[in-house]
């Protein structure tokens, strides 16, 4: 079996267990990540794009935690990072304290823009909550969501995007991955 067909099947195991019934949410210190998982499915990936070829981020419109749309492109001007994550989704949990951080020293330049995917709305809410994400969090429902991850070819849980304030695609990281932050200060500076 391959790495490819060993993640998703992990994927696909880890979110239908997921939407059956929703434990109590765990701290992310508390998260081991088996090591058979991360040798199967590979090292993170990172994507830098140089500014030259930047694709324009393609735009999208999502319910916010309030209930009121929010797009992509309310935040032109600023530097983005678009964060895809899951409550079901291990890394995701384990690079929140990094991204709390992060945030916390760049938020005057940087918005984070945290998308759930693959949860219901309830337990969105909840781990929003319980994990104290204290940026913009939107909500990619179940049905009809494949054509944002589509539309940005998410492979993997966690990716972040790191947008211009252009509005092009500067860096794309699949996995947690500590490069991701020595990226995005470099471009920021």
């Amino acid at each position: 079996m391959n790495k490819t067909m060993l993640f998703a099947l992990a994927a696909l195991v880890s979110a239908f267990t997921a939407r059956a019934e929703s434990p109590a949410m765990p701290e992310p210190q508390e998260i081991e990540v088996k090591e058979i998982l991360a040798d199967s499915v590979g090292e993170p990936l990172v994507y830098e794009v140089p500014e030259a070829y930047s694709p324009d981020a393609p735009d999208f419109q999502l319910v916010n935690i309030d209930g009121k749309e929010t797009r992509l492109s309310d935040f032109r001007g600023k530097w983005v990072i678009v964060d895809f994550w899951g409550s079901w989704c291990p890394w995701c949990i384990k690079g929140f304290p990094k991204l709390k951080e992060t945030y916390a020293q760049v938020k005057d330049k940087v918005e984070v823009i945290g998308i759930d995917c693959g949860d219901t709305p309830e337990v969105w809410k909840e781990a929003v909550k319980h994990y104290q994400l204290p940026w913009v969090n939107l909500y990619n429902p179940m049905e009809g969501g494949d054509a944002l991850l589509d539309a940005y070819n998410i492979q993997g849980f966690p990716t972040k995007v790191i947008i211009d304030p252009e509005g092009k695609i500067r860096n794309v990281t699949s996995g947690e991955n500590p490069v991701f932050y020595d990226v995005l200060f470099d471009l920021i500076k």
